[in-house]
């Protein structure tokens, strides 16, 4: 049996990335090079899809275009952007700086916060 210890080694890098930031020592996720933050989002949204934690949430990442996630099918979805870095932040439970949220064109005042995403 062979075993693929690829996916492991990247979540593991991504999680020290992410905890030397929970250091709080100055280091930011402006600071996570994009493909680690990418693969990041892009595990936290695929695990909201399948517990179904995105309903009526639509994210767009506004520095990389290809990237977006959450319930296309919502009729009034909430709509969250905001940069890679800030969205893998907001999305991790981190913080709400340079997250925008809006719902049916209107500006919401607060960030909601994220699903749960472990």
């Amino acid at each position: 049996m062979r075993i693929d210890t690829h996916d492991d080694n990247d979540r593991a890098a991504r999680e020290v990335w992410v905890h030397a930031i929970d250091l709080d020592n100055g280091a930011s996720f402006k600071d996570i090079p994009a493909p680690v933050l990418t693969r990041l989002l892009q595990d936290i949204t695929g695990a909201w899809a399948s517990r179904g934690t995105d309903k009526d949430l639509i994210g767009r990442v506004n520095d990389h275009a290809e990237l977006s996630f959450g319930d296309m099918e919502a009729r009034t979805p909430v709509h969250i952007s905001g940069s890679l870095a800030d969205l893998a932040c907001w999305a991790t439970g981190r913080g709400t700086a340079g997250v925008t949220a809006s719902q049916n064109g209107s500006i919401i005042a607060v960030t909601p916060v994220a699903p749960t995403w472990i």
